[in-house]
């Protein structure tokens, strides 16, 4: 199996460790789909960056940016 990557965040005061399913650029921002506990029922989207050695996770705010995700996602479920 391949290894996955992960991220972790705080909410809460509570941290939590997230799998990276597919990392992509469109319109020169960078995105990332994403799900808790290594279980793909329940599938996140961000757009994101990474300053100072930091990652910053931002709403998909456009229904252009959520059509794109969701072309993604139909295409991972293919595979």
């Amino acid at each position: 199996m391949k290894d996955k990557l992960t991220f972790k965040l705080t909410e809460d005061g509570i941290e939590k460790e997230y799998f990276i399913i597919k990392m992509f650029t469109y319109n020169n921002k960078d995105y990332m789909i994403y799900t808790e506990n290594n279980d793909t029922k329940d599938v996140y989207a961000a757009k994101y960056e990474i300053k100072d050695n930091e990652l910053k996770l931002y709403e998909i705010e456009t229904d252009k940016e959520w059509n794109y995700v969701d072309s993604i996602l139909s295409n991972i479920g293919e595979n």
